[in-house]
């Protein structure tokens, strides 16, 4: 795997909790960790981008979990160093 962005630490380990919650946790925090691989970097940004409340969406995990999918995004975009609005476009 080739990093390209540094390590991201701001979500949380979510381990607290439901078996449930712990997963949902695991999931975000293996896509934030695809941004760093460039040949998964693109399904992870098309995911986090996404507007869709569907089951497995990025918002829906996040809402699963207890995290604001719009604190997330902006903290992948601040990690990154573009504007939100960007993102989509890495």
């Amino acid at each position: 795997m080739i990093q390209i962005i540094p390590p991201i630490s701001f979500v949380p380990e979510v381990d607290q909790g439901t078996p449930e919650i712990t997963l949902w946790g695991a999931v975000i925090r293996q896509a934030i960790k695809d941004l760093g691989d460039i040949r998964e970097r693109k399904a992870a940004i098309y995911w986090f981008i996404s507007d869709r409340d569907d089951v497995c969406s990025f918002n829906w995990c996040c809402s699963y979990v207890g995290l604001n999918p719009e604190a997330v995004r902006k903290a992948l975009s601040e990690k990154l160093g573009i504007r939100p609005a960007r993102l989509a476009l890495v």
